[in-house]
């Protein structure tokens, strides 16, 4: 359910003209990592959240077929 629905919301951002979608992810929320990675979301870069958060900011770009 949960890659539907992203998939769905990168499809209304295309439609919309977006071409790059980027997020915020915590480093410890594996799943949410894993079904982004599974989408076609890449790491761009690893940076501090809030304190004691590590997050990795991820992109996905049209390119890639939602």
């Amino acid at each position: 359910m949960g890659v539907s629905l992203v998939k769905e919301l990168l499809g209304h951002a295309k439609f919309q003209g977006f071409t790059s979608v980027v997020l915020n992810v915590s480093s410890k929320n594996s799943a949410a990592y894993n079904l982004y990675s599974k989408i076609g979301f890449r790491v761009l870069e690893e940076a501090s959240g809030c304190p004691g958060v590590e997050l990795k900011e991820m992109v996905w770009y049209s390119a890639s077929e939602p």
